[in-house]
């Protein structure tokens, strides 16, 4: 679930299910049910909505096995929020936190962890504000400027800024030829502001320091937002969850050690080109006065290169990491009950250290919907007989067992894997559905009834559904149901 203000300034709830489908072949499904307007966005409100949608489509609380919403403290409140609450309904609906979401905090933790940062971002939207800000200057913009564009800041899609960052990491030279094309257009039309932003922004850009912040930011903005876009598909499971926020850790943690020099490198094939000296500004130290002779003298002075490192590039990095570790922290009970189950590889390792029984254990006492000894035999046979091309995704592993007609032969093990692949790794389906609430219901039509709306986003989001019904056999249906006359005989 997940809300947002329509054109009509109406909260509008988006309730996307997702299912694991058995037919051969199986396949892992997110169906949006509807726009609901809500007038109480607390937890308890959108608790009670939630449960009204699913009792109007015959749905039990009971038979979910996972739920996920965004950071917001109404939806992932320990205490008070919705999913806390759908947990004392039904202590088997795990609450996956957003993996999309949790990112976007993440390199927003990281933006803030220096004034060069923060700085660093303010200029790419003053540089975009300058050019957009008339028709004239973008032409001009675009004149040096031809493959992409400047882009505008996000307030809420952090990861997404990495297309602002993009166009200066590989267009510097075009745009400061923009902008000292756009200065010499403002000095002939006598606009001082626009010649005096232009002349400013152009020295700031050129610059050794904005050089390194350009190159450092785009490489870790470019794997986060990799592992953002991967995540967003609805198919994705929680093995490939972990895999990902593994790989981004280890990459920042190596990043940390050799980044900044790799950085310098990049950098330096665009200095010469540029002839940008290759020179940090230097901070003026503060010198204290000595009051007696005893006293220590001022502490040894760090060269521009260190204080660049220590100010800038270890705080970006270490908050990136520290905040990727704590935010994808909760999951740490998921992996913990179902992680043996990622490949068979990971079940011929539990065997090995005796724990598989353990494990089953764990399973059958958390969710109720397997027997534990009977589950243990099942991987058993599984790790000698499963071919290698399914044994490294439980997706293919679950594929193999209904597409081979094996589900009496494993039957705990399929509910296993069914109940692994149902848990949502982000909310990227509702939040799709927010696009298409904005082409309906726009501002010539502002005044749509609720049901007319939810109606007609189901159609156009669910449009493969739509496509694959008889719609003779509806609308047959439709005109009996509302016919006022009367058949005789």
């Amino acid at each position: 679930m997940d809300c947002t203000p329509d054109i009509s300034h109406k909260e509008q709830l988006s309730v996307v299910l997702r299912i694991v489908n058995c037919e051969t072949p199986v396949s892992i499904a997110e169906h949006f049910l509807g726009f609901v307007h809500v007038e109480d966005t607390t937890g308890k409100g959108l608790s009670e909505i939630l449960l009204d949608q699913l009792e109007k489509h015959n749905l039990s609380i009971s038979d979910c096995r996972g739920q996920s919403y965004d950071n917001g403290s109404n939806m992932m409140g320990h205490k008070q929020g919705v999913q806390a609450r759908i947990l004392e309904l039904n202590n088997k609906a795990l609450c996956i936190p957003c993996s999309s979401h949790t990112l976007n905090l993440v390199v927003s933790d990281a933006a803030k962890s220096s004034v060069l940062s923060m700085s660093f971002f303010g200029m790419l939207q003053r540089l975009y504000n300058l050019f957009s800000s008339s028709v004239h200057r973008w032409a001009i913009l675009k004149q040096h400027v031809k493959q992409l564009t400047l882009k505008p800041l996000s307030g809420t899609r952090w990861e997404a800024r990495i297309d602002s960052v993009k166009v200066v990491r590989y267009h510097l030279p075009e745009i400061l030829d923009g902008l000292s094309a756009l200065e010499t257009y403002a000095t002939e039309k006598g606009d001082s502001e626009t010649m005096s932003s232009a002349k400013s922004l152009h020295g700031e850009l050129k610059t050794w320091s904005f050089l390194l912040c350009t190159i450092t930011w785009y490489n870790v903005l470019y794997q986060v937002n990799h592992m953002s876009k991967l995540l967003q598909s609805p198919d994705v499971s929680m093995q490939t969850l972990k895999k990902e926020t593994e790989g981004v850790t280890e990459y920042l943690e190596d990043f940390r050690e050799n980044g900044l020099a790799s950085s310098q490198t990049d950098a330096m094939e665009i200095a010469e080109d540029l002839e940008i000296e290759r020179k940090l500004p230097e901070k003026r130290q503060r010198k204290k006065k000595r009051q007696f002779l005893y006293e220590s003298t001022d502490e040894t002075q760090s060269t521009p290169e260190e204080a660049f490192r220590r100010d800038f590039f270890l705080p970006l990095v270490d908050t990136a990491i520290t905040s990727l570790k704590d935010r994808f922290s909760r999951l740490e009970g998921v992996y913990a009950l179902y992680d043996f189950l990622f490949s068979i590889d990971i079940m011929r390792a539990t065997i090995k250290t005796g724990k598989l029984h353990e494990r089953c254990r764990k399973v059958e006492q958390t969710l109720h919907d397997i027997d534990a000894d009977d589950l243990a035999l099942e991987i058993n046979s599984a790790v000698h007989t499963f071919p290698d091309e399914v044994s490294r995704c439980p997706f293919k592993m679950l594929d193999y067992i209904y597409s081979e007609k094996l589900l009496d032969l494993y039957s705990n093990l399929s509910i296993a894997l069914r109940l692994l692949l149902t848990l949502p790794v982000s909310v990227a389906s509702g939040e799709r559905s927010f696009s298409s609430l904005k082409r309906i219901k726009n501002y010539m039509r502002s005044t749509m009834s609720q049901e007319r709306l939810s109606g007609l986003a189901l159609m156009s989001i669910e449009s493969d559904v739509r496509r694959s019904l008889d719609l003779e056999g509806i609308v047959s249906a439709f005109a009996e149901a509302k016919g006022r006359k009367q058949q005789f005989q």
